[in-house]
């Protein structure tokens, strides 16, 4: 059975495998939901892609998981559709497609020519945003 695991920073469609030696986190073969879409304004593009982890890893503690529940029929299509596919670019036709526009985030990419020297701070978008 496919979950969704929320954590404080991310949420996750998984397999989980239960074992008796790692009773303190869940494990399994996953797919990251909440990818990072880079915007480039200037070329009026959009990009990030999801990946399917078929080997089975640590997703989170369970301390800091903060929901975990069953996904939903367009979330287990959109997870059999990766899983199949291994690597999926990231479209708005697909994020509306399986409904998964609301677990995005945003961050706008600076063209070489207007990058300053000094440090600063990515800003991330929710997709209610923009």
């Amino acid at each position: 059975m496919i979950k969704k695991i929320t954590t404080h920073q991310h949420v996750f469609l998984v397999e989980e495998i239960s074992t008796k030696e790692h009773v303190d986190a869940i494990y399994g073969k996953s797919l990251l939901l909440s990818i990072y879409i880079g915007v480039n304004r200037k070329k009026k593009t959009r990009t990030g892609h999801y990946s399917f982890s078929n080997n089975s890893n640590r997703i989170a503690l369970k301390s800091s998981v903060l929901t975990c529940t069953d996904a939903t029929e367009k979330e287990i299509e959109f997870y059999n559709y990766v899983k199949e596919n291994e690597t999926v670019s990231y479209s708005n036709k697909i994020a509306m497609k399986y409904n998964i526009m609301k677990y995005l985030w945003f961050y706008f990419i600076t063209p070489e020519e207007e990058k300053i020297d000094y440090p600063k701070c990515t800003l991330y978008y929710k997709s209610e945003l923009l």
